[in-house]
């Protein structure tokens, strides 16, 4: 069985040892660079593979890094509104608001109207209920969720109108 083709022209002379040499380098590197091309072919569809799946993974921790970024901002507003809420327990006075399209009532002093009405104060929602902050609370709750602000006055307008008036003097007697 060790008589190969090869040999077999070499002993019958049709062909020189060192041309039989020379066509079997050439086969095996003709064998080698097929197999070579098929080996790219296949790290190329592995290595795009891996992009697609890099792309996906980096997509996904975007989303949950945004979620947890939402998590963390929401904790930090309910955290504002629940150390600075102002005690309106015995809050007598009604005090009318909109929230959104309909009307809300929340019963508060008649001390606490006038600062909601200065724009000292602030209303916001927290959960499913309506609390008071001082507007300096608001404001930082505004930069992280302007959607917790229900109701705050401006206070540059209201301080010009007391620019104005500072010369006249209310009665303490005044009933409105």
């Amino acid at each position: 069985m060790g008589n190969s083709l090869k040999d077999q022209l070499v002993r019958s002379g049709l062909v020189s040892k060192h041309k039989a040499n020379t066509a079997g380098r050439k086969k095996h590197a003709k064998a080698k660079a097929g197999a070579k091309a098929t080996v790219s072919e296949s790290e190329r569809l592995a290595r795009e593979a891996q992009a697609a799946k890099a792309e996906r993974d980096l997509k996904l921790n975007r989303e949950r890094d945004a979620l947890a970024q939402e998590k963390a901002i929401a904790a930090q507003v309910r955290q504002l509104i629940t150390m600075n809420a102002v005690s309106r327990d015995d809050g007598e006075v009604p005090y009318h608001f909109t929230d959104g399209t309909t009307v809300k009532t929340i019963h508060v002093t008649d001390k606490l109207t006038r600062q909601i009405a200065n724009g000292q104060l602030a209303i916001v929602r927290l959960d499913e209920r309506y609390e008071v902050v001082p507007a300096a609370v608001a404001d930082k709750i505004a930069q992280r969720d302007t959607g917790c602000i229900i109701a705050q006055e401006s206070r540059s307008h209201d301080e010009e109108l007391d620019d104005e008036y500072a010369d006249f003097k209310v009665p303490d007697d005044l009933m409105w």
